[in-house]
């Protein structure tokens, strides 16, 4: 993993007994806020823990507010992407890098897709 992709990174355990790893990035989202990845020791994958799609579907600047619409973004984003798969609502990978870069991706997308409407 490259250290210069993460401005953060903390440690805690679920009830499940699942330790967790919460990497903050130095990217930022729609509301710009950082966007966080974190990994599973359980799962041994990366997730975006289901964040990414309800952005894009009801949340923020980028909210389509069509379920339908967002899902269909993502799998089309995904059809372009090796190693991310959507897990319920996580997108989920083995790599880092991958994860970030399939959510910088859609937020981008969604973002030309939709114009420069949101300062109107």
């Amino acid at each position: 993993m490259d250290d210069k992709l993460i401005a953060s990174r903390g440690s805690y355990k679920l009830g499940n007994g699942d330790q967790i790893t919460r990497y903050d990035t130095n990217f930022v989202d729609d509301i710009n806020d950082c966007i966080s990845v974190y990994w599973s020791d359980k799962l041994q994958a990366y997730s975006d823990d289901g964040y990414t799609l309800w952005e894009i579907t009801y949340g923020g600047p980028l909210g389509l507010y069509d379920e339908q619409l967002a899902r269909k973004v993502v799998d089309q984003a995904l059809s372009n992407y090796n190693g991310v798969k959507l897990v319920g609502e996580e997108l989920q990978s083995n790599h880092l890098e991958d994860l970030l870069q399939i959510i910088i991706a859609l937020y981008s997308y969604i973002v030309i897709w939709r114009g420069d409407d949101n300062d109107k």
